[in-house]
């Protein structure tokens, strides 16, 4: 996908990967379609695969709130975290909240995880 800005329906012009969380956050409040969470946490996985922070924090959260996803709190840890480094300060403030949830071996799980997204191709 690339990163030309794309009209959506009304809105601003928005990036692609703003456009695939933009339709995640629709099916999340029901906005337009009915309200889905299976489908907004595909639609913020897409995004959050591109490296949009605001998805990836999405992601983390329905991870950890198993909201349209399997609860998966280590996975939660991944997303969370790739969007903390990103500079995104809702999910800093929401892997704080996460982390009591957590073992030391899950917290470095989560990391391997996220050094592992960043390092690929």
């Amino acid at each position: 996908m690339s990163s030309k800005n794309t009209q959506v329906s009304g809105r601003q012009s928005v990036t692609p990967r703003q456009a695939l969380a933009l339709v995640g956050s629709d099916y999340s409040a029901g906005n337009g379609v009915g309200k889905d969470p299976a489908a907004a946490a595909r639609w913020f996985r897409k995004a959050a695969e591109q490296g949009y922070p605001p998805a990836q924090n999405a992601l983390g959260l329905a991870c950890a709130s198993s909201d349209g996803v399997t609860l998966d709190l280590v996975e939660a840890h991944k997303w969370l975290s790739l969007a903390t480094t990103h500079g995104d300060a809702a999910a800093a403030a929401n892997l704080e909240k996460l982390l009591p949830r957590l073992s030391a071996e899950q917290i470095a799980e989560g990391k391997k995880r996220a050094d592992t997204f960043l390092s690929r191709p």
